[in-house]
């Protein structure tokens, strides 16, 4: 059985929940960045990949769900 994280925060959560878990990741992304450019240190950047990936894949899942509410309401 394959478990997706994205998938179990999107079922499990409301819209408004999932938004502040995404601002709040996207929010310290920024600052890593800020932080790297400060330093001059691009190596900093390395350890967002992991929470932007997680980001990249709840938007999608997120875009999902709603495409398939379009299209049960389409169909009604």
């Amino acid at each position: 059985m394959k478990v997706s994280i994205a998938s179990e925060i999107v079922q499990r959560h409301n819209d408004q929940e999932v938004i502040e878990f995404l601002a709040k990741t996207t929010k310290g992304l920024v600052q890593n960045y800020k932080v790297a450019v400060e330093k001059g240190d691009s190596s900093i950047l390395f350890a967002n990949l992991g929470d932007l990936t997680m980001v990249a894949t709840i938007l999608a899942e997120l875009d999902k769900r709603e495409k398939s509410k379009l299209a049960l309401q389409e169909n009604m």
